[in-house]
């Protein structure tokens, strides 16, 4: 019985290994450009939650049409922007390949600020349910302390 639950342990800790980020430990990004924007995106959601893992494949992450980063639960992505409309995409990939899109998120970036956007999704039996908002900084800083970067 000790085996079984030993080899559960070591199961549980591979499966999780492989759906959560594993890049270095959260830090402020450094600008290029004093008037460029910062957008953090990022995955803080309870894995212990229904739809809190990985669905059939890590989510891919599109900003301005340009591949940014897959987004692993707890992990993030950082992205420097000139001022200016941003459109962020959520795509699921099929066999590898980034096909389906998810969601679509639209930002007006003004210069010198960041912005952070978290991402979660939800399946059900009937659908997947896709959310991205924005959250406030101070908030968003607490969440981000204990996130990987992608």
């Amino acid at each position: 019985m000790q085996k079984i639950k030993l080899l559960m342990l070591i199961f549980w800790l591979v499966f999780l290994g492989a759906c959560t980020a594993t890049g270095p430990i959260y830090k402020p990004h450094n600008k290029n450009n004093d008037n460029n924007a910062i957008i953090y995106i990022y995955r803080y959601q309870d894995p212990s939650l229904i739809g809190g893992g990985e669905l059939v494949d890590v989510p891919y992450i599109y900003v301005n049409d340009q591949k940014l980063s897959r987004l692993r639960l707890l992990g993030y992505s950082v992205y420097e922007t000139e001022p200016g409309p941003v459109r962020i995409s959520v795509r699921l990939p099929i066999i590898g390949i980034p096909a389906n899109t998810l969601l679509e998120y639209d930002l007006l970036a003004k210069p010198g600020q960041s912005y952070y956007l978290s991402l979660n999704y939800f399946d059900t039996t009937d659908y997947i349910r896709v959310l991205m908002n924005q959250v406030p900084d101070d908030k968003a800083k607490q969440q981000l302390k204990s996130l990987r970067l992608q």
